[in-house]
């Protein structure tokens, strides 16, 4: 495991909330915070877990998943020539042309989407 920095967002690998306010605890367990609204601290080691050894425990530390939005897109259908249906993304809502544009595509059936939008999600921390 990486080593924790805290000035970086955590939480326990169960989805509590962990504030970590210092890494200047013991030589074993440096890293210091609370869990959810607990008012005494939680100790743990460099790399975030909970107990030094091998097991992982529910209160082992993980980082917080990132939020991504992506760009404005609308989607339509098409068929192609193979005679199968697609469902396509466009972007760029500042290209006053493009709808038209995608209109005018050989195959066009529809717009899936009446306005531009944009989907928020979590990027979940990647297990390297």
């Amino acid at each position: 495991m990486p080593k924790i920095d805290i000035t970086k967002s955590y939480q326990t690998c169960y989805g509590q909330k962990v504030r970590l306010i210092s890494d200047q605890g013991s030589e074993e367990y440096p890293i210091i915070g609370y869990i959810n609204h607990e008012t005494i601290p939680t100790v743990w080691t460099a790399d975030g877990r909970y107990y030094k050894g091998k097991h992982k425990t529910e209160h082992d530390l993980v980082p917080l998943p990132q939020t991504i939005q992506t760009l404005p897109y609308r989607r339509f259908v098409r068929k192609c020539d193979e005679g199968y249906y697609v469902a396509i993304a466009v972007q760029d809502p500042s290209h006053t042309n493009q709808i038209k544009h995608v209109e005018a595509i050989c195959g066009f059936i529809q717009w899936l989407d009446t306005e531009w939008i944009t989907t928020s999600f979590e990027l979940l921390p990647s297990s390297n």
